[in-house]
């Protein structure tokens, strides 16, 4: 619970700090002293909003503390807010970030106000009333129905780039073709075609440059060619050991020099003009480069390309083949989300059931003994969304809560549902929901928070003297002035004072022995009413 809250430059609030017991807890005072500010710094440590305005007026900052205690066990919470805008959280001290410290709270501490029979009204409001109450899991419907949108989503897409599919189609294969034409290609084609043509283009040049360079190594075209004169040399180089390492040289030399001249000789019997040959390189060569342009610049970088192309032909060209096992998995995943759905539905039934029936048995312990409250889930599949029921009178049809319920009834129906809904909190924070309503009505409101209160702390601010009489403690809050700024402060009030708060409260004057009086009776018929239950 609650035990300390220590609120600083806050609004109205230069400092206060409020040792806070268990069980019912009002929290009283005249209008605009101060007490939204109490339940705005709460909020704040549940990871609330934190603006520059709420800090006081002439300070640079704000700060709002919390001890929370659970047996043993202790966290503090803090919330600081400065007027650059920024705000900063802390648990035990550790800068955490203000999800983290609105996590920390959701067992520890649930707020209603004023506000919440607005968001009551709203579906995501009421559907996570149905599944939090009797604890239904959709982690499993919620990641089924993720699953089943990406799908579609990807189908949608398939079909929405379908035409450009088609037009990639055709480039990809245009692109295949066209490299299709110098297809088988060798590595470096390009530079022995055109090698061949050099040499095809001027033959009888190249035949003589041959001719006389194997003359002037080859033995065979007659006495005193070069080969025959070097070794010649090893007869009279050999027999001096002085010359061993040159002759191994000579020796390796006329061996080059006999290949050499095979080489040539070969060459010039396969060497003669040939004018189709020559043509048909040309073209060769013609189309190589003009492939080479488009796709190259070399060779290879083409060959790349055509097989990165034909990669990506083969995975376009398999789109019924992508869309046929998207298919089948969305029928497998509709299949069970199916499943799923109808046992979410179930379970949503079964709270709602529950739900209804609790709401009604608060509705009569606060004075509306014909209403009917219904939970109705919708005709999807999972239930959601669901609609709360509402009829004050007998042989009138529940129908929409936000349009049939009038002030006081939509109090007591929410503060009815705040019942429900937070009855694991440790901590529980009502804001002014008893607005609307008064008089003996008022005093079973108060006897139901204070049964409520029994196993846990309940902190109401209120303005009803029938309400604050069923407190176990109460605390006024105040605003003076002080050199000129309004100052608010929170002080407990002793068992003695209790009278004057709850007649000040009644007619606004503390000290009328008529409103003392009945603040004397209202607190003893609390008393017994608390005692009868």
């Amino acid at each position: 619970m609650l035990s300390v809250l220590r609120v600083m430059n806050l609004g109205v609030i230069e400092e206060v700090e409020i040792d806070l017991p268990g069980g019912l807890i009002a929290l009283t005072g005249e209008t605009g002293a101060g007490k939204t500010m109490i339940v705005s710094a709460i909020e704040l440590l549940l990871g609330s909003k934190a603006t520059p305005e709420m800090i006081r007026e002439g300070e640079d900052s704000a700060e709002v503390t919390g001890l929370f205690t659970d047996g043993d066990s202790e966290v503090v919470l803090r919330r600081e807010i400065s007027r650059s805008g920024r705000s900063k959280a802390y648990i035990d001290g550790k800068l955490v970030s203000a999800s983290e410290i609105s996590e920390a709270c959701q067992t520890m501490v649930e707020l209603f106000s004023q506000n919440l029979s607005t968001s009551l009204s709203k579906a995501h409001t009421q559907l996570d009333l149905i599944d939090s109450f009797a604890m239904v899991d959709t982690s499993e419907l919620k990641g089924l129905l993720a699953a089943q949108k990406e799908i579609k989503g990807r189908l949608d897409e398939l079909v929405r780039t379908e035409s450009l599919r088609l037009q990639r189609l055709d480039m990809l294969r245009f692109q295949l073709e066209d490299i299709g034409r110098i297809l088988p290609v060798g590595p470096d084609e390009d530079v022995s075609v055109e090698g061949e043509i050099r040499i095809l283009s001027r033959v009888d040049e190249v035949k003589r440059a041959a001719s006389l360079g194997l003359e002037a190594i080859s033995s065979d075209r007659g006495a005193g060619s070069g080969r025959d004169l070097i070794a010649g040399s090893l007869h009279w180089l050999s027999s001096e050991e002085t010359f061993s390492k040159v002759v191994e040289r000579i020796r390796s030399v006329v061996v080059e020099l006999d290949d050499i001249a095979s080489e040539l000789s070969n060459f010039l019997l396969g060497i003669d003009e040939d004018p189709q040959r020559l043509e048909a390189l040309r073209r060769r060569l013609v189309l190589i480069n003009e492939v080479k342009r488009k796709y190259g610049p070399s060779l290879a970088d083409v060959m790349s390309h055509y097989e990165g192309t034909s990669a990506e032909l083969a995975q376009l060209e398999n789109f019924d083949a992508s869309r046929d096992s998207l298919l089948e998995r969305l029928s497998q995943i509709e299949e069970a989300l199916a499943k799923e759905q109808s046992s979410v539905r179930s379970a949503r039934s079964d709270s709602a059931a529950a739900v209804s029936k609790k709401v009604e048995e608060y509705l009569q312990d606060l004075r509306l003994p014909n209403a009917r409250f219904r939970v109705d889930l919708s005709s999807a599949p999972d239930g959601s969304p669901v609609s709360f029921m509402f009829s004050a009178n007998p042989g009138m049809a529940p129908q929409l809560l936000s349009r049939v319920a009038s002030g006081g009834e939509m109090s007591r129906v929410m503060l009815s549902v705040c019942l429900v809904a937070a009855r694991l909190a440790a901590t529980m924070v009502f804001d002014e929901i008893d607005a609307g309503i008064g008089g003996e009505t008022a005093l079973h409101v108060g006897r139901a928070l204070s049964r409520l209160s029994k196993d846990r702390q309940v902190i109401v601010v209120t303005h009803l003297p029938q309400v604050a009489a069923f407190a176990d403690s109460q605390f006024v809050v105040e605003k003076e002035m002080k050199s000129g700024r309004s100052e608010t402060s929170v002080r407990p009030i002793v068992a003695s004072a209790r009278a004057s708060e709850i007649a000040r409260m009644l007619s606004g004057q503390a000290a009328s022995e008529v409103a003392l009086r009945h603040a004397a009776e209202l607190l003893g018929l609390a008393r017994e009413m608390t005692y009868s239950t």
